[in-house]
């Protein structure tokens, strides 16, 4: 009995030892392997670098598998991953060494943004261990127009939309930071130069100069060839008139129930002495023209301005005497230009003579008293016969003489003519030969 209760108890001591013991072996361990159970993952180093695109970056990402007691766990493999494949690794698997680390060299791809990666190991805590990196754009290589060309405004007037350029590198990324040059002979751009943008963009505005007409600017990066983009713009004058003037003669003269095309003519400025001017189908700026007093219309009554700044009219005479006197008002507060036409009949020939080669034309004068200081004087359209002469020249004198070849009075020409012995004289003018006899 004694014997069996000291069994007893050394069996009892021996389960207490084996209990004890079982409780002094690390949970971690696998069972009969020696080896630690991986329980989390964490980053190690070579997060939040930077450099160029398609750069090698000089520190590894590196995690580390630990076991819960904060032991190492080797022998487990890691999975490297990007989100956006904008990188190259040297291993997209590594295994983790007797410190419990693994690790792969990045290489930044060739778009100049945020890169994100991932390291796993499936079923453990902290897994996936994000990194974040940053590749940035190389060096300016290319310069392209975004907008701001072809514009049109008014002299003197900045353009609505900003002369805008984008810089890229090689790999078309966009290149912050560099320096733009802006340029005109044409006006002035503000300002002269400019930093791109984070987006690559640079600009400037550009005030177009005083004058009429096609213009130009440029925007240069020195450090690539090829580096100027070139931007046209079109200056339009002012459509308010600051100068209103007479262009054509202020008094005519023409016969009767003739119309004379396009006579009347004035012009239209704006501060700066440009034309008023648009081209069509767009119009400057309208001139009225308007008879005042006399036997005669006008036409157009309003008439745009051209190229020039000039706005014209033809005057319709009609079939009587008459003193037409018309005024054109371009409005804006500008006195009207006043213009008079003399409508009169033809100058009837009273007689032809010759002699000793010469040819002595006598005219009869017109008795209308209105015409009383113009009609002799200014006759420059003969009767003869039924035939009208048209002798081009004005004559202050009632009596014209000539000789065989061309009259002259003055130092104006007169009329052409010819003598022939045989058939007497001729007489050329616009319509037929005349012919007088000696």
């Amino acid at each position: 009995m004694h014997t069996m209760k000291k069994f007893v108890k050394g069996i009892a001591i021996l389960f207490f030892i084996t209990l004890f013991n079982i409780s002094c072996i690390d949970r971690d361990t696998i069972a009969g392997t020696g080896k630690e159970t991986p329980d989390i993952i964490i980053a190690a180093g070579g997060n939040s670098q930077f450099g160029i695109v398609n750069y090698k970056l000089p520190t590894p990402l590196k995690v580390r598998v630990l076991a819960a007691n904060g032991r190492p766990v080797r022998g487990i493999i890691v999975e490297f991953s990007v989100e956006n494949s904008n990188a190259i690794f040297s291993d997209t698997s590594a295994t983790t060494n007797a410190d419990g680390y693994a690790q792969t060299t990045v290489t930044l791809g060739a778009k100049a943004d945020s890169i994100r990666i991932s390291a796993s190991v499936f079923g453990l805590k902290g897994s996936p261990v994000k990194f974040t990196l940053l590749a940035s754009a190389s060096s300016a290589a290319t310069i392209e127009m975004v907008e701001g060309n072809n514009q049109t405004g008014n002299v003197g007037d900045n353009l609505p939309t900003a002369l805008k350029v984008k810089v890229s590198d090689f790999y078309n990324n966009p290149v912050p930071n560099s320096v733009v040059y802006f340029s005109t002979n044409n006006g002035t751009v503000q300002p002269s130069s400019a930093l791109t943008d984070s987006l690559g963009i640079a600009f400037s505005f550009w005030k177009l100069d005083t004058i009429v007409g096609n213009k130009k600017a440029q925007a240069l990066i020195s450090s690539i060839s090829n580096g100027t983009i070139n931007f046209n713009a079109t200056a339009l004058s002012l459509l308010i008139p600051s100068y209103f003037s007479r262009v054509s003669n202020e008094i005519f003269y023409s016969l009767q129930g003739t119309t004379i095309n396009n006579i009347l003519r004035v012009n239209v400025l704006d501060k700066f002495k440009n034309p008023v001017y648009r081209k069509p189908p767009a119009v400057g700026i309208f001139v009225k023209f308007d008879v005042r007093t006399g036997l005669g219309t006008v036409s157009p009554n309003s008439s745009p301005t051209g190229s020039t700044g000039d706005a014209s009219a033809s005057v319709i005479l009609d079939s009587y005497d008459s003193i037409v006197r018309i005024a054109a008002n371009v409005g804006f507060g500008f006195p009207e230009i006043n213009f008079t036409v003399f409508a009169y009949k033809y100058c009837q020939i009273d007689s032809l003579k010759s002699s000793g080669g010469l040819v002595t034309l006598y005219w009869q004068k017109n008795l209308n008293p209105n015409f009383a200081n113009y009609t002799l004087q200014r006759c420059n359209n003969f009767n003869f016969d039924g035939t009208t002469i048209d002798v081009k020249v004005i004559s202050d004198e009632n009596v014209v003489t000539t000789d065989d070849n061309t009259a002259v009075i003055g130092s104006s020409p007169f009329y052409r003519m010819r003598f022939n012995y045989t058939n007497g004289f001729y007489f050329y003018t616009n319509l037929r030969d005349v012919t007088v006899n000696p």
